[in-house]
């Protein structure tokens, strides 16, 4: 399921030139630990509606 977060994730991995730890912060308004920042970033971007919606922008 394409959730409004994970469209603000991928437009906003797409805006950052890729950073997705960036994305997450922005798109969950998050201030958990860097690493779990990273992992959770790095997860959503395995999800097929995240990437197909980060390759088609």
């Amino acid at each position: 399921m394409f959730t409004v977060k994970k469209q603000a994730f991928a437009e906003e991995y797409v805006a950052n030139s890729g950073n997705a730890s960036a994305a997450y912060r922005h798109a969950y308004n998050t201030h958990a630990a860097p690493h779990t920042i990273a992992v959770e970033a790095s997860r959503l971007l395995t999800d097929p509606d995240v990437a197909l919606s980060t390759m088609k922008t």
